[in-house]
């Protein structure tokens, strides 16, 4: 039997390619606000609408989506990719950040800021699908037995379940991304996570740690309202067709 038709046969193998779909809709719905977070939390002026002219003006509409296929492979590569773009033009993409990266900082360099990383996501993620499951059940009582919930419901409690996680972890975030920011190009501003919420607290008080956070609510809900919905109706289409080939076999026997 050929690989592709025994891989989608398996309930793993339909939720494999099932996530592909949600997580491309995600990075493709998101990006450009995901770019802004991200220039606010380093930059520490502006606001989201002031840096997005900026932007589009000296580097053009594509800056919003410069870098896009680095969530695909490493959040390093993204966070520093943005924070960079402003004190150097030289990279033309992930693969030349993290050459660029790995040569001047090694392996060490690669894992940047994981620890915090690890801080932010691990409680993050189950706030996410707690408030997901919770408000799918919400919106449409007995949906989690009967799986039949509509794309407003998906929509609705992906784009929520997002925003509820997002709040949680931000001020994480904020660390997170002037952490991996840092390069040896230039002094050392931080020396872990703990000095780095010290020193950002005592230059720009505790507002900074929110800094960003209205860009930041605002992709989370369309780019989490986009992955469940497209995970869930990608996964439904593969059961369907799967259900229809077993049909046509058993009626061909």
């Amino acid at each position: 039997m050929e690989f592709w038709p025994e891989f989608l046969a398996s309930s793993w193998g339909r939720e494999f390619v099932a996530g592909g779909f949600g997580g491309t809709a995600g990075v493709i719905s998101g990006y450009p606000l995901d770019t802004l977070r991200i220039r606010q939390q380093h930059l520490g002026s502006g606001s989201a609408v002031s840096i997005l002219r900026k932007i589009i003006h000296d580097e053009g509409p594509a800056a919003l989506y410069r870098g896009m296929g680095a969530p695909l492979a490493s959040v390093t590569f993204q966070d520093r990719k943005h924070a960079q773009t402003h004190q150097q033009q030289h990279h033309r993409g992930p693969v030349s950040v993290a050459k660029s990266i790995y040569k001047r900082e090694g392996l060490k360099g690669m894992y940047r800021g994981l620890g915090i990383t690890v801080l932010r996501d691990a409680p993050a993620h189950g706030v996410y699908f707690w408030s997901y499951e919770y408000m799918r059940e919400k919106l449409h009582p007995g949906c989690r037995k009967n799986g039949h919930e509509s794309l407003r419901t998906m929509l609705i409690a992906g784009g929520l379940a997002g925003v509820a996680s997002w709040v949680f972890c931000y001020p994480l975030d904020v660390l997170k991304t002037r952490l991996q920011a840092q390069s040896q190009l230039s002094p050392t501003k931080y020396n872990g996570i703990v000095d780095c919420f010290c020193k950002s607290v005592q230059a720009d008080g505790y507002g900074v740690l929110w800094r960003g956070l209205g860009t930041a609510v605002a992709r989370a809900f369309m780019v989490n309202g986009a992955i469940f919905s497209a995970y869930e109706t990608a996964l439904r289409c593969l059961s369907n067709s799967k259900d229809h080939t077993n049909s046509q076999t058993e009626n061909a026997t």
